[in-house]
């Protein structure tokens, strides 16, 4: 993985994803939706500073202060399944826009490194907080300054899901070690692993009725994730899953430590097999 550009002007950083690797795949073919994020975040080897002379959001992190990812979007579009295989190479493109005084947006594509057609896309809000009293705090001016948002920009990302008057299928998960980072807080890609093993059991229950057999035959199209409050390793965590009343294929998942929710999340998927999509 690495750096190869990054424009002043717009504030762009274009890497490189070399070679995806088999793990990241089921035996349908589909890749795992916990494997795409880390995907859309720019990789590159060593130290850059000699490369950017303009500020990022890495000049933000302090001994004081943290950034706290708030919510994530990602639409992965067909050609990401028509295309991408483990042998694969990836174009990640990002920049970053401010949105108000204590957050800003990350956004950032994939795209088919022979051709750069899209093939994904990300929208992210990040939160500058303090680690004293872990409250959001302003950012520096600097930032504002360099990443104003265009006029046209539109993050969108999720919200509070309502909960549904019915019963929701229920799902306990344990929160492993191996999903956490050096802290032993859960990472932000094991969400996504625990709403998909969710709906897993859900549709082996045939509790959703757009989907039928595995869920792993069916292709990402849509990941939504609202991030409320920390789960740590040892955590158990209770999730409810529906799939949306007015939007078929959608599943939403709300996940709860002791009855206080900390994660709200959905997952929607090409209806049809891999075939149908491809």
């Amino acid at each position: 993985m690495g750096l190869i550009s990054f424009d002043e002007k717009s504030g762009r950083f274009r890497s490189l994803t070399e070679h995806l690797h088999c793990g990241q795949f089921n035996n349908e073919g589909n890749i795992n939706p916990w494997h795409l994020l880390p995907l859309f975040i720019p990789q590159w080897d060593g130290d850059v500073s000699s490369v950017l002379e303009q500020k990022t959001a890495d000049d933000l992190l302090t001994n004081d202060t943290t950034i706290f990812v708030r919510s994530r979007i990602c639409r992965i579009f067909p050609a990401f399944h028509e295309r991408i295989t483990p042998s694969s190479t990836i174009l990640t493109d990002s920049y970053l826009l401010c949105r108000g005084k204590t957050s800003y947006e990350f956004k950032s594509e994939l795209r088919d490194y022979k051709d750069e057609i899209l093939l994904a896309r990300l929208s992210q809000q990040d939160v500058f907080v303090s680690l004293a009293t872990r409250r959001p705090i302003p950012l520096p001016m600097w930032f504002g300054d360099l990443y104003r948002p265009q006029k046209d920009s539109n993050h969108g990302n999720p919200e509070y899901m309502q909960r549904i008057s019915q019963k929701p299928m229920k799902h306990v998960v344990c929160a492993q070690l191996s999903d956490c980072d050096s802290n032993h807080h859960v990472t932000h890609t094991a969400y996504v692993k625990y709403a998909q093993d969710c709906a897993f059991h859900a549709v082996q229950q045939n509790a959703f009725r757009s989907y039928s057999g595995d869920i792993s035959r069916y292709s990402i199209k849509t990941i939504g994730i609202l991030y409320i409050g920390e789960i740590l390793a040892g955590d158990f965590i209770t999730i409810e899953a529906w799939e949306d009343e007015l939007q078929s294929g959608k599943l939403n998942f709300i996940m709860l430590k002791t009855d206080r929710d900390v994660c709200h999340c959905y997952l929607e998927y090409y209806l049809g097999d891999r075939k149908s999509v491809v």
